[in-house]
């Protein structure tokens, strides 16, 4: 259940709720670099609700797909949105890898 949600359905809801969040601070500068930022705070915010040290373990992870979506972007939305899923799913599936290998410890999904 966990491999599911952590690599099939999380990082593609994400994706989809990155396009908007990318468009909006689209909005408020042009620099891609500013957004990436930006997006990167607000996702590892939202990331840390539960446990305020996993924004530290996400951030550099959606700085990485920020780029992505907003590199792709130029190409197409639907490009945007394949290459960040799937950069993500990947992510998130190494990620269920190396916390299963060691017991659970680590900045892991959750």
């Amino acid at each position: 259940m966990l491999f599911g949600i952590a690599v099939l359905v999380s990082p593609w809801l994400e994706t989809l709720l990155m396009w908007p969040v990318l468009w909006l601070l689209g909005r408020l500068t042009r620099n891609p670099i500013h957004q990436a930022l930006m997006s990167t705070a607000f996702w590892a915010l939202l990331h840390a609700i539960r446990r305020p040290a996993r924004a530290l373990c996400v951030a550099w992870g959606f700085f990485v797909f920020s780029v992505c979506f907003l590199a792709w972007k130029r190409r197409s939305t639907g490009s945007a949105l394949l290459a960040t899923g799937f950069t993500h799913s990947f992510d998130n599936l190494f990620i269920l890898m190396a916390w299963a290998a060691t017991e659970g410890n680590g900045c892991g999904t959750d």
